[in-house]
């Protein structure tokens, strides 16, 4: 949880609840929000006396009802192989996921008389149903690929998936990279990193930069992983598949998604998917890169001409720069952490046996920069939401 910490004391009369603003106050009528923010603010600091420098929305909540922003969607069953598509996120219940679904599907019964039934099917293509308690949570990531939701009636003792169905529910898990739509893993990539980046508290940021307590900063090292794992995960594809034709597929398929990570603002995963590119074991397919159209080395090129590292990566900056108030916005994390590791090495903690408070300032107003870019101000399903056709008109959907 982001905590806002209070450089000048309260008022002896005002009670402060932690992370939150102040719950009373001696006065009658509520203090003005100019009163407010002067209570939270250090006359000592410049950059937080500049409003714009405030962080836009709470980096635990992002902003008032994101609790209600719906960016799931769960696809659920009826036994009659029926389905709707329920928008839900992750502290949905499961007893509010039937109530919806009965309204979805128009039933006319209570809403009491359903629950909803996780059905499976393994590889031996064993059958197995159980029924999920009303007080689960996090629906979406605890469905197996090989697996489905089905709203059942407790009245009737149905069977959900039929023998003729179980094929085609085990074939469903099995899918591979070239089913997929780029948009769409672009899409997922950033929502997954950018849930990711807002877990980091801005105090890790501190931890890690100064080595004081490495072990309070999960989060931040769950990020920084991103970048290794996502590179590795484009090498493996690849290098994996045994038949040329397949392979020229998923380097092609590969430069479309990263040209659709720069345009969810997703540099992270653009970043790491070119260095898997880029990789040796992927460079050295000198047959499968012949066969790739100059259409697609030509996108490949221009994503590689941001990665430049010449002058400071003055490119990739300078595109930084040209978006830094479309957030919420992903940066290339090695970058962030070569910046703050300049200014905390490249600067005296002490000056004349004084304490640098210039250089804690600057570190800070870095930090609170980098925590902005994870916020949003509109739901974040728009933010990433692109038209297949419209992120990269030089290339066609195939």
């Amino acid at each position: 949880m982001m905590q806002r910490f209070s450089f000048m004391p309260p008022s002896a009369g005002a009670s402060v609840r932690r992370g939150s603003q102040f719950a009373s106050f001696d006065s009658e009528s509520p203090p003005s929000s100019q009163l407010l923010h002067s209570r939270l603010l250090s006359s000592s600091n410049p950059d937080l006396l500049n409003p714009q420098s405030l962080h836009p929305v709470s980096a635990q909540s992002g902003q008032p009802g994101e609790d209600s922003v719906c960016d799931q969607v769960i696809k659920l069953y009826k036994s009659d192989q029926t389905h709707k598509f329920i928008l839900v996120n992750s502290t949905y219940t499961a007893r509010q996921l039937v109530d919806l679904g009965v309204a979805e599907f128009g039933l006319t019964e209570p809403e009491s008389s359903f629950s909803l039934c996780e059905v499976n099917v393994d590889s031996l293509g064993v059958i197995k149903q159980r029924r999920l308690p009303d007080h689960l949570t996090d629906l979406a990531k605890r469905l197996p690929l090989s697996s489905r939701y089905y709203l059942k009636s407790n009245s009737l003792t149905e069977t959900l998936v039929s023998d003729e169905t179980a094929p085609e529910l085990h074939k469903e898990s099995n899918i591979n990279l070239l089913q997929l739509k780029c948009h769409e893993v672009a899409n997922q990539l950033t929502l997954r990193d950018l849930q990711l980046f807002r877990n980091i508290e801005s105090s890790e940021f501190i931890l890690d930069l100064f080595e004081l307590n490495r072990g309070s900063t999960k989060n931040l090292k769950q990020f920084e992983e991103i970048v290794n794992l996502e590179t590795f995960w484009v090498v493996t594809e690849i290098c994996q598949e045994t038949t040329l034709l397949k392979r020229v597929k998923l380097i092609k398929r590969f430069i479309k998604i990263a040209r659709h990570s720069k345009d969810c603002r997703n540099y992270n995963a653009m970043f790491a998917i070119l260095c898997g590119l880029g990789h040796s074991a992927v460079g050295r397919l000198k047959a499968t890169w012949d066969r790739i159209p100059s259409k697609y080395l030509k996108v490949y090129q221009d994503l590689i001409g941001i990665m430049d590292p010449s002058r400071n990566m003055y490119k990739y900056r300078n595109l930084m720069s040209s978006e830094i108030n479309q957030i919420p916005l992903l940066p290339f994390f090695p970058v962030v952490k070569k910046d703050l590791t300049f200014l905390h090495l490249g600067n005296k903690s002490f000056v004349d046996e004084l304490v640098n408070f210039e250089k804690l300032r600057t570190i800070a107003k870095e930090i609170r920069g980098i925590i902005r870019l994870g916020s949003w101000t509109r739901t974040v399903i728009s933010c990433v939401r692109a038209t297949p056709d419209n992120p990269d008109t030089n290339i066609r959907r195939r």
